[in-house]
């Protein structure tokens, strides 16, 4: 299969296969046993990444059991950059939140450096100010166990508030250099200027 498909192109396909399953199949089954089977890492790799693409939700809560079950046999490098994945879709970004924090306690590999790995990745998207609030609570919750990891959960916090004030009323935002804060009346007097 992958011989037939342009290795530029291979995760794009499985992930729109997987997105956008025909009526009947189950592509997310296909692929997740075809990574099983391959031995090449690169599209050991590929083929687990597009699995980030899933919609369906108990099909996504079935994956994060499996690829968080340590005996399992999946590369631990390929479980982190799949939870890196999935914090960057938005179809998966809840389901993959809740999982990981419920899963916290009593799952080997949900560790605190793979939790700093997966709020770090989130960071890089707007939250929305409640989900932020559950994270932090979370977060002070297991303070002991976090320890190890709590200067990077602070700037992951941190940024996690800059991405959320710099959602605008239907326009971006930007930075207020002499503020460092994020400024709508900087856009209008932009957009004043060069109108």
């Amino acid at each position: 299969l992958f011989n037939r498909i342009p290795g530029d192109y291979q995760q794009l396909i499985y992930c729109t296969a997987v997105a956008l399953p025909k009526v009947g199949t189950t592509p997310s089954d296909f692929i997740l046993g075809k990574y099983k089977a391959e031995i090449n890492a690169v599209h050991k790799t590929r083929l687990l990444s597009s699995l980030s693409c899933l919609k369906d939700d108990a099909k996504l809560q079935s994956l994060l059991k499996d690829i968080t079950d340590p005996g399992n046999d999946f590369i631990e490098a390929d479980r982190t950059s799949l939870l890196q994945n999935l914090a960057n879709n938005i179809n998966g970004r809840r389901i993959t939140l809740e999982f990981l924090m419920s899963n916290f306690e009593g799952n080997d590999f949900v560790t605190s450096q793979i939790m700093a790995t997966f709020f770090t990745t989130l960071s890089s998207s707007v939250l929305g100010d409640a989900t932020v609030t559950e994270i932090e609570a979370f977060i002070i919750k297991h303070a002991a166990a976090l320890a190890s990891v709590s200067a990077t959960l602070d700037t992951a916090i941190a940024q996690m508030k800059i991405q959320n004030e710099c959602r605008g009323p239907g326009f971006p935002t930007f930075i207020d250099p002499n503020k460092h804060m994020w400024k709508e009346n900087t856009v209008l007097r932009f957009l004043s200027a060069t109108i």
